[in-house]
């Protein structure tokens, strides 16, 4: 029975292949068996069978035949013979849906000309319209010191008075709770000063036997 190693270095060993790893080369030198396969391997690959004359002599016509563009077609290579196809694989061959070719874009959105020239013809026509950037500055800031500067002045003011009355009820009420609460420790401390002086006339009775 064949060992790991010889096995493996049959699977490897080719006789087309004269540079073998060193570990093939060394199990070879190792093993006499493998080394009598490898020598019948390439005996048997050095081997020249004749071939029949009528095959030899259509061998050796056919690199004059290519050279002299007998049989080559288009790009140096043989012809293939062009058959028929049938009806059915015809059909199915025709209808494979071919990639979609991306559509070019207009070419007024490629070129940058038709762009520039859209710009300035926006910016002739805003002019036309609007009047000159002066003026339409001079008319915005009109406009925002007529319809939107008192509207703002208002709110302002009247956030002005809503904040001086929330200020003057917090501190009016501030001063409701906190003469409520000194109201109310002055009280506590009544109530405690009676407890005591009650207490204190109580005690002494208990202690007389």
């Amino acid at each position: 029975m064949l060992s790991w190693g010889c096995r493996r270095f049959r699977a490897q060993f080719s006789p087309a292949e004269p540079e073998l790893p060193e570990v093939t080369r060394a199990h070879r030198g190792r093993c006499a068996e493998c080394h009598d396969y490898a020598t019948a391997l390439e005996r048997a690959a050095a081997v020249r069978l004749p071939l029949p004359e009528s095959l030899r002599a259509e061998l050796s016509s056919l690199p004059a035949a290519l050279a002299g563009g007998l049989v080559t077609g288009a790009g140096g290579r043989i012809p293939l013979a062009q058959l028929p196809l049938p009806a059915a694989l015809r059909f199915r061959l025709q209808g494979i849906a071919r990639p979609a070719q991306r559509e070019k874009p207009p070419e007024w959105i490629a070129s940058p000309r038709y762009a520039i020239a859209a710009s300035l013809l926006l910016t002739v026509l805003s002019a036309a319209l609007l009047g000159s950037p002066a003026e339409l500055g001079a008319h915005t800031a009109s406009f925002v010191g007529r319809e939107v500067a008192p509207p703002l002045v208002q709110a302002r003011e009247k956030g002005r008075e809503e904040l001086h009355a929330l200020q003057v009820t917090a501190a009016s009420r501030y001063g409701e709770i906190r003469g409520e609460l000194n109201a109310s420790v002055h009280d506590l401390h009544s109530r405690i000063s009676t407890l005591t002086q009650f207490a204190g006339r109580l005690l002494p009775a208990r202690r007389k036997p």
